[in-house]
């Protein structure tokens, strides 16, 4: 999981999702500045924390557990007050939907969840409800790399090379294109001026 640098109460912090805990540090040296935790309550064993959350309107999305396996978890945390906010900042909790590798992305207010098995969910971050779902094909490869979504365009890599691209404009769901990269991607796309950086297992790749 990757640590996200934003504004918390005037302040630079990083959001470091790990060790069953969200906390937050303060860019400065290091100092917690405010925390939640309770994220395994049943002890489980295995429990990793792969996939970065996401932050909109004050609220991270944290997805964890093992989708692969069937236990998923997927949590909305205000990010307001300070201290240990374990009891208090809790909105909603879901267990029957989530991702275990790949990141969360948010657009225009929304957040969208593409899963292990390609699975496409757009959720309402304040409730967590569901808003639509779809999927892209199915092949023998998992979704690894993270989702981007640019100018409508959601861009999906599977394990086996194919980046899909699919319209998310005016709520619903459209594919576009399968791009076959002829080799295996497991690195999340990056925007980068204007064109689409994607990272192969041989070979670096920059698209218009």
């Amino acid at each position: 999981s990757t640590p996200l640098v934003m504004e918390h109460q005037g302040e630079q912090v990083l959001l470091v999702w790990g060790a069953q805990h969200l906390t937050m540090h303060q860019a400065k040296d290091g100092k917690v500045v405010w925390t939640c935790g309770g994220f395994n309550p049943d002890g489980a064993k295995l429990w990793p924390s792969i996939a970065t959350p996401v932050v909109v309107d004050g609220e991270a999305i944290v997805a964890y557990g093992r989708n692969d396996r069937g236990i998923t978890r997927l949590h909305g945390i205000s990010l307001g007050g300070s201290g240990d906010v374990t009891a208090t900042n809790r909105l909603w909790l879901r267990d029957d939907v989530g991702t275990f590798v790949p990141s969360p992305v948010a657009h225009e207010g929304k957040v969208y969840l593409v899963r292990d098995k390609g699975e496409v969910e757009c959720l309402e971050p304040a409730t967590g409800k569901t808003i639509w779902t779809d999927k892209f094909p199915k092949g023998r490869g998992n979704y690894y790399g993270s989702p981007l979504i640019a100018g409508d365009k959601l861009f999906a890599p599977r394990e086996d090379g194919v980046v899909f691209v699919a319209s998310v404009a005016d709520g619903r769901f459209q594919l576009l294109s399968e791009n076959d990269m002829g080799e295996s991607v497991i690195a999340s796309p990056v925007p980068f001026d204007n064109r689409l950086v994607i990272r192969g297992v041989e070979q670096l790749f920059c698209y218009d």
